[in-house]
Parts: structure tokens; C-alpha cells; sequence
């Protein structure tokens, strides 16, 4: 499921990552479409990677960014139906038996190549995906 190492994580985060992979997105997928921010060949990576990403910033500690464009676009367009962002985030909080809320800042030098989270999220990325993050995919 989204290319997790299922072994490396406890019946929690798995549980966390079901949720995750599970969550409704056609809102934010419609809205990308309709506004052409993220090509439509780029859509269902896009999908992917911003579950993954979602998934590591529920159970981590934080201190990281995403590290994509076209998932970032996404990103946006989700948090814009705040009624299904916000059921979303309850619905982590639950599979996680705590408070989660998986907020979204912005960059503040306006470029995520050189955001110092980078090599946090890549360290994540190895633990529960078994493998390095490919290239960040072009919006």
C-alpha cells in the first residue's frame, strides 16, 4: 500500500497509512484538473506522493517539507474544502489515538530545493518506503 514497508512500521502507523491511503481526494483532483496545475499524466503520482507525505508528517516528528510541486498543488486545492480537510485530519487523530493536524506553511525562500527539511524527509522516506524518493515530478 503506497509502496510501504509494511515491516518497519507498528499496527498504529499502519493503521495511519490505510486511513491515509484511503482518504477521498476527487475534490482537490477535480479542482487540479479544472485549474491545470498539475498535469493530468501527473495526477495519480502526484496522489501518491502526497499521501506518503502525509502519512511520514502524521507520525514523525516533524521538522520536514514537501518536497514535490505537483503534490504541493494538490495540497492546496484539498485544503481548500476545509469541511473534508478537516474530517480528514479527525480521521487521522483517530487512527492515531491523539491529536494530529497535518498543517500546510509556506516556503520561506520560495524555493523547496534548498529547504533545510529536505534531508528529514528523505531520512522518512527510507525508513517507511525501503528505498530513496525518485526526482520530484514536474507540476
Amino acid at each position: 500500500m503506497l509502496g510501504a514497508n509494511l515491516n518497519a512500521m507498528t499496527p498504529r502507523e499502519i493503521e495511519i497509512l490505510n486511513f491515509i491511503a484511503g482518504a477521498d481526494m476527487g475534490m482537490a483532483i477535480d479542482r487540479c484538473r479544472r485549474k491545470r496545475d498539475v498535469s493530468e499524466r501527473n495526477i495519480p503520482l502526484a496522489c501518491t506522493f502526497l499521501r506518503q507525505y502525509l502519512f511520514l508528517k502524521a507520525v514523525t516528528a516533524g521538522g520536514m517539507e514537501i518536497i514535490d510541486q505537483a503534490a504541493d498543488n494538490l495540497w492546496h486545492h484539498w485544503i481548500l474544502h476545509t469541511r473534508q480537510y478537516r474530517e480528514f485530519n479527525q480521521g487521522i487523530s483517530a487512527a492515531a489515538g491523539r491529536e494530529v493536524w497535518l498543517d500546510h506553511g509556506p516556503y520561506e525562500n520560495g524555493d523547496m530545493t534548498r529547504h533545510p527539511g529536505r534531508e528529514v524527509f528523505f531520512a522518512n522516506y527510507r525508513r517507511y518506503f525501503g528505498r530513496h524518493y525518485r526526482d520530484p515530478i514536474a507540476a
